[in-house]
């Protein structure tokens, strides 16, 4: 039953992420004069809907996000209120809504976490004995300000950095203030791919502090996110530390585990990485369906309406094809590996 609830208890968490990013597309959408044809909870089969003003607004039954379709989105239309009709700007403003909903809502919950709960910064608070941190001078109290050409202000991203250069086999070169002074330092990893540090300072922060370090926040799962891309090009990045739907709903369901500050702290990862992702110039992702509309505003021309329904659809086939190895992936971390 534990497994049960934990899975629905994921779905759940994550339909409410998703439909905040398509309810801001939805929201934009209407306030632009776009017509909606329909704003769905969840995939699949109907089970519930209702005709408001042309609209459908439908629940359906299965619980993995939803979406906002909108007149004219794929193809053409006569109607003044399709989305091919209104301006480059309103189109722009409307899909640009959804990462820019899930981003804000990532800035609120973490500015909330940060002023109630605080986060753990980057002063260390223990050097190992007989590591390599210690032989190489690093102390107590020292607070790591930059690793390897990444400036730091949370473990997280002291964390993020170390894995990172782990999986490539370099040296950390860490720089560490000490009494106001610069302090650098070269430290290789052990065979267990640790230097010996802790970092277990938390500090609070006033709401006004909270809002530059949500963004510092947002901007820390944003490097890592993208380096962890970069590291599956570069072959530097593990696939099996890669998660995917599978995994996500996981981790999801098992925060619930371990409190509201936990389930609140997932709730801030995720939401910033759907932002972000979505933004990437790819077809089929908002990021994608933007450089058409750039391209359009520059131009003064719209690309046809044909070829980029093919191009969106191509992009989707391919997202879909990565989607479906990064669940194989999942299955084999969370019942083989």
């Amino acid at each position: 039953m534990d497994i049960v609830l934990k899975i629905i208890f994921g779905l759940l968490f994550m339909s409410v992420l998703v439909c905040i990013h398509e309810f801001g597309h939805y929201i934009v959408g209407k306030k632009c004069g776009i017509g909606v044809l329909e704003f769905a909870i969840g995939f699949g089969p109907k089970i519930w809907s209702t005709e408001k003003n042309g609209t459908i607004y439908s629940v359906r039954c299965l619980p993995l996000g939803g979406f906002t379709a909108f007149e004219g989105e794929d193809e053409e239309s006569d109607s003044p209120s399709a989305m091919n009709n209104v301006s480059v700007s309103k189109r722009i403003a409307t899909i640009l809504a959804g990462p820019v909903f899930n981003i804000v809502t990532a800035i609120l919950i973490s500015m909330f976490l940060l002023c109630t709960q605080g986060e753990v910064n980057s002063t260390i608070s223990k050097v190992s004995e007989n590591s390599n941190a210690m032989a190489a001078g690093l102390q107590a109290g020292d607070v790591i300000t930059d690793v390897n050409g990444r400036s730091t202000v949370f473990s997280m991203e002291v964390s993020g950095k170390l894995y990172t250069l782990k999986n490539q086999g370099e040296t950390a070169r860490i720089t560490v203030e000490r009494n106001g002074q610069p302090m650098f330092f070269n430290i290789p990893f052990d065979s267990n791919g640790q230097i010996g540090i802790s970092m277990a300072n938390v500090q609070k922060y006033s709401i006004v502090n909270a809002f530059g370090k949500s963004i510092r926040w947002g901007y820390a799962i944003a490097y890592d996110t993208f380096s962890a891309l970069k590291g599956l090009f570069t072959r530097t990045q593990p696939l099996e530390d890669m998660g995917g739907t599978i995994a996500i709903i996981d981790v999801l369901g098992t925060s619930v585990n371990y409190g509201l500050y936990t389930v609140l702290r997932i709730a801030v990862l995720i939401s910033f990485s759907l932002g972000i992702m979505n933004l990437l110039p790819i077809p089929a992702l908002d990021g994608g369906r933007l450089i058409f509309c750039f391209y359009e505003a520059a131009t003064k021309h719209p690309i046809d309406r044909e070829l980029e329904s093919k191009i969106h659809f191509g992009g989707f086939v391919i997202l879909f094809g990565v989607m479906l190895l990064l669940m194989f992936n999942d299955v084999l971390n969370i019942f083989v590996r």
